[in-house]
């Protein structure tokens, strides 16, 4: 399943709380023909004391708490639903949040719903927008933080083009320069993942090779590597 249920963290001065509701319903079209909506309805209610709140997203963009500061947030964004349609060896889903920005309480608080994956799969071809193949996402740990948990990891769904053979991956993913020229971003990154599994635990080996376009014009080929283990 794509969706994980969080339950409680408590790290420090910072305390999260998360309250959820699971749904599940499967509508029978046909022998074939299969309908299956599920989600969730979350509510995070979190107290942040002082120079102890971190988050993830804010790498790099100098965002942080002031030493001084004590913050209370209660909001319910992470809620998400998702819809799957299969038949036969056809298989389309899509599951969407409210983390698309917006809202603002003096109005109405309205949340913008945003595109979490949507792909079609056919057999073992897979194309639109989904966890990248050089995730692993069974090393994600549990947390009732929204990105809490994700420090290190690769995290990112983005769209591509993947072909599954067994326990081996490997795709065409949309590429992007972070902090580079996006604009001529003309090569797809190409990503492999192959996977072991047993009572362990799995290991997953990924690879990536894509192009670089710095923002003086020029292009460089970057190849990088991830080894994880879970269990």
């Amino acid at each position: 399943m794509i969706t994980k249920s969080k339950n409680l963290l408590l790290a420090s001065s910072l305390l999260v709380a998360a309250g959820v509701a699971n749904a599940g319903y499967d509508i029978k079209l046909s022998e074939d023909d299969k309908i299956s909506f599920g989600g969730y309805i979350k509510v995070d209610a979190r107290y942040v004391d002082g120079d102890v709140a971190y988050r993830p997203y804010w790498i790099g963009t100098g965002s942080k708490l002031d030493n001084s500061a004590s913050q209370f947030n209660l909001f319910a964004n992470e809620t998400r639903f998702n819809m799957k349609y299969t038949h036969g060896d056809v298989m389309g889903f899509i599951e969407m949040d409210f983390w698309g920005g917006g809202g603002n309480e003096i109005v109405s608080n309205s949340a913008n719903p945003r595109i979490r994956h949507a792909f079609i799969k056919y057999k073992n071809v897979l194309a639109g927008q989904t966890w990248s193949t050089f995730m692993n996402t069974s090393a994600i740990p549990e947390s009732a933080d929204f990105a809490g948990a994700t420090l290190g990891l690769v995290f990112i769904r983005q769209g591509q083009i993947r072909y599954t053979m067994g326990d081996f991956q490997v795709s065409l993913e949309n590429p992007e320069t972070w902090g580079g020229d996006t604009a001529n971003d003309n090569v797809p990154d190409v990503t492999a993942r192959y996977n072991l599994k047993g009572d362990w635990g799995n290991v997953s080996f990924s690879a990536l090779a894509r192009q670089l376009n710095t923002t003086l014009g020029n292009t460089e080929t970057a190849i990088g590597a991830s080894i994880l283990w879970s269990y």
